[in-house]
């Protein structure tokens, strides 16, 4: 389909021409004959420039691939001119509900006869999920700017914009007091992510690169890979609070939108590394569980903390579905919208099983829609300061703010 409509001075343009002409009409003489001839004149030339400005243009969509929010996404089109002759500037203009402009216009140079060219659209993301893009527009005009001309190309597409992942220089997996012992009480000495050498095996496909010893690997002729003495974790699991009732609904800078980087930095950085995770969260219809190795799992956490989306689901309902999976010696990350007591209780009960608890908090108050409000207190900052008014000698969580370093918060501990 397509337009053809007046511009703001084409309206005026046109109203003047109509009004020239009716003098004309009504007072005749050369003057009025030559001033009504020449304003429509340019008026209907205007409408036929516009009117073929996009004459033999062709529009598709580039190869493009998904993206990650707070990241640059590129969004090519191939613009053709088949016709003979040039084409002036022209618009480009789609609407994407993943970026923070209601439309997304691009310009377009003058086109060569015969050119085929490759228009980089460069969006920033700042919303995550699955997107369905449809239709393009392309718009032309005349030279003077009094019409323009409207063509809308259906370009179907689809593509997912991943949660943003923070870069952390390191993440404390070390749990104080940890031991393990042979019966005779000596220490025992395991495979980890430590800082003493502990041996050398065969490579696996979950291993990290940068743990390859090549003075082994060129002897045995095969990869073999450094391990450590563990004075680290291989055990690390993360639950994701989903429930609607905490959440503050704003869909880039909310708090559940706050957990959801959280959560990706910690799968992303723990598939550097070699141990094993387990990932909880509401998804769908119920509760996901994902549960393997690190590297292995991390494509499809990635991509269902993408879709997850605050739902009637209980921060109790997700830990107690695998309450007796978490293990002595491994850490378990829990990101909370919500601060009941019965977690209180459940984390009590994972800490003297030797369950290194670390609890990240982010409350509804803290996360106001544009920015803090001076000197304004309402029910929610009510809520948030009796929540996190504990007892003493209990489990406190690490309660984080709108527009807080994440990669500062994750190395707290």
């Amino acid at each position: 389909m397509f337009l053809v409509l007046p511009t703001k001075r084409g309206a005026v343009m046109v109203c003047s021409s109509v009004c020239a002409l009716a003098v004309a009409l009504v007072n005749v003489n050369l003057t009025t004959s030559v001033v009504a001839a020449c304003l429509c004149g340019i008026t209907v030339s205007s409408l036929l420039l516009a009117l073929f400005s996009l004459y033999n243009v062709g529009l598709e969509r580039g190869p493009s691939g998904d993206g990650f929010k707070a990241a640059k996404l590129s969004l090519p089109l191939v613009v053709t001119n088949r016709s003979r002759r040039s084409r002036q500037a022209l618009i480009a203009r789609e609407t994407c509900p993943f970026t923070g402009e209601k439309r997304l216009n691009a310009i377009i140079d003058p086109l060569a006869p015969g050119e085929r060219r490759l228009v980089d659209r460069l969006v920033w993301a700042n919303r995550r999920g699955h997107f369905e893009l449809s239709k393009v527009a392309l718009i032309g005009g005349d030279p003077a700017g009094l019409f323009y001309r409207k063509k809308t190309y259906k370009l179907p597409t689809e593509l997912m914009i991943y949660p943003e992942m923070v870069k952390l220089p390191g993440l404390p997996l070390s749990i104080r007091g940890r031991a393990q012992s042979f019966t005779a009480g000596e220490p025992l000495g395991v495979s980890g992510i430590g800082q003493e050498f502990f041996g050398v095996r065969e490579y696996r496909p979950c291993d990290g690169v940068r743990f390859i010893h090549w003075k082994a690997t060129a002897k045995q002729r095969k990869l073999m890979i450094r391990e450590f003495e563990a004075n680290s974790v291989t055990q690390v699991d993360v639950i994701l609070d989903v429930d609607r009732r905490y959440a503050c609904g704003d869909p880039i800078n909310g708090n559940f939108e706050y957990l959801v980087t959280v959560a990706s930095t910690i799968v992303q950085h723990l598939a550097g590394m070699y141990c094993h995770t387990l990932f909880i969260t509401g998804y769908g219809m119920g509760i996901t569980k994902i549960r393997g190795d690190a590297i292995a799992i991390r494509n499809q956490v990635i991509k269902t903390l993408a879709l997850a989306t605050p739902m009637d689901v209980t921060l109790g309902d997700l830990i107690e579905t695998e309450l007796g999976y978490f293990q002595p010696n491994s850490i378990l990350y829990c990101l909370t919208m919500s601060n009941p007591d019965s977690f209180r209780e459940h984390a009590e009960l994972l800490l003297e099983r030797g369950v290194d608890v670390r609890w990240i908090y982010a409350p509804k108050a803290n996360f106001p829609r544009g920015g803090a409000a001076q000197g304004q207190e309402g029910p929610e900052t009510e809520v948030a300061e009796k929540d996190m008014a504990a007892p003493d000698n209990v489990l406190e969580p690490f309660v984080v703010r709108k527009g807080m370093n994440v990669a500062k918060v994750l190395t707290y501990g």
